[in-house]
């Protein structure tokens, strides 16, 4: 893989922390949460003990009803994970530009903001600014991934923010570690570039070329990190009062991806799963067979006692009396005869059949196909379970996605709306603030704001 580091000498410090022993801990976690014993005298009282459960309350719209989100993000990057938070309840209100309405009617402006309340700003204009001001008081959280130094020209940074709101929690996520990269721009690619994920992918060490991959979730899993660090601050509020500064980057995810890559402390390789040179899997065992009729099978057949099972599944006593592949160690040492003395077992079988023999014995399998993702939407068992949302917005049609991506039993979020067009709800948001019909009039024929 290729070299490269963080710059910051405190995460160098605690990458080389000493890890606890198996148990090291034990007496200290007993003393702290001691358990009753039957005659045994009382126990006393922890130290902190949990703070008692406050009354409850139904919340509608998820875990998060009542938090409200500026999202004033970028890209996929930065919304996504404001779509995240929404879908758990939040009530966000998507900042856009004025000259946002193409983005949010393509693709990934829609998929990024569904469920969300739109307001169109121009925040170099007074007006438009006053407007985000009196956001900013009802505000729980702002989240924005622009370039270093931007929000604080604009006189959002977090600094400014925090002396005069102290509860809010202000997220700034970016493409790269908060060092000498932090001012570049950054893209899922570039990020997985550094990362190293398409020179594990592309089997790079075989002498292959890197493997340009749009699946590694760089941007996505950067809204999936931020989303999770603004809980966890919410919390921390929640306990102390006070909120605080988070932040992320997509290199974050990127390197979360990579994270099955690692090496001795001494910087020396381990061996280690890795793809072949053909991209067709980590081992024998492990990867992949094109089947009759062009199909691919993925199989991970990794259980010793399972390999007379597979033996079995191919209709071929003959490899499993193979001396060469007599047991476990003898498949890793002679792993390229095995994947040859395979193929040609596959490719005489076709999908179904190949399929049925190894659910049959409880082998894992599945076949890689592009069609599950529409199945999603077509397949009326799939549709069933609710997890599609559908929405028809003006000048787009009508739209499909994947809803809520975790379930909660007690308090299970939803997406509570279509994609925000930019500007959509201005005119409500504004009443909200106290602007009365004239003024926000007004501030339309200004060009302050944009209204649809």
């Amino acid at each position: 893989m290729p070299a490269w580091s963080w710059s910051s000498p405190r995460r160098l410090a605690r990458s080389r922390a000493r890890r606890p022993g198996g148990g090291e801990h034990t007496a200290a976690v007993l003393a702290a949460a001691p358990v009753p014993v039957p005659g045994a005298a009382p126990v006393p009282a922890p130290i902190r003990a949990p703070a008692p459960p406050g009354p409850a309350r139904a919340l509608p719209r998820g875990p998060l009803d009542g938090v409200r989100v500026l999202d004033l993000g970028l890209g996929v990057a930065g919304p996504w994970g404001a779509k995240v938070l929404a879908d758990l309840g939040a009530d966000v209100i998507k900042v856009h530009a004025l000259h946002d309405g193409y983005w949010t009617r393509t693709h990934m402006g829609l998929a990024t903001n569904w469920g969300k309340r739109s307001i169109a700003l121009d925040l170099k204009d007074p007006a438009g600014r006053e407007v985000l001001e009196r956001l900013l008081a009802t505000a729980d959280v702002v989240a924005h991934n622009m370039r270093a130094g931007a929000a604080e020209r604009l006189g959002i940074g977090y600094d400014e923010l925090r002396a005069r709101y102290p509860r809010l929690v202000y997220c700034h996520t970016r493409g790269f570690e908060d060092g000498p990269r932090s001012r570049q721009p950054g893209t899922d690619q570039t990020a997985n570039a550094l990362a190293g994920t398409e020179y594990e992918d592309g089997a790079c060490r075989l002498g292959a070329p890197p493997m340009w991959s749009r699946v590694n979730m760089g941007d996505t899993g950067n809204g999936f990190l931020w989303a999770t660090a603004v809980i966890q601050a919410l919390y921390h509020r929640e306990r102390t009062g006070q909120g605080q500064k988070v932040s992320t980057a997509i290199i974050n995810a990127t390197l979360l991806a990579t994270s099955y890559a690692y090496s001795l402390a001494d910087g020396t390789p381990v061996d280690r799963p890795r793809i072949d040179a053909r991209q067709r899997g980590l081992s024998a065992l492990h990867g992949l067979y094109r089947l009759a009729g062009d199909d691919w099978l993925s199989i991970a057949v990794l259980d010793e006692a399972a390999w007379p099972d597979l033996c079995e599944a191919l209709a071929a006593p003959e490899l499993l009396a193979d001396p060469r592949f007599a047991d476990a160690t003898a498949r890793v040492a002679r792993d390229t005869e095995l994947r040859a003395a395979l193929e040609p077992l596959f490719a005489r079988r076709d999908a179904d059949d190949v399929v049925a023999a190894f659910e049959k014995r409880d082998l894992p399998c599945e076949l890689s196909v592009d069609t599950f993702g529409a199945a999603l939407f077509t397949d009326p068992a799939l549709r069933a379970l609710g997890d599609v949302v559908t929405a028809t917005v003006p000048g787009v049609g009508t739209l499909e996605q994947a809803g809520v991506l975790v379930s909660l039993a007690d308090n299970p979020g939803r997406v509570p709306g279509p994609p925000c067009l930019a500007g959509e709800h201005t005119r409500a948001i504004l009443a909200e603030l106290g602007y009365d019909a004239a003024a926000a009039a007004a501030l339309v024929e200004a060009r302050s704001v944009l209204a649809l």
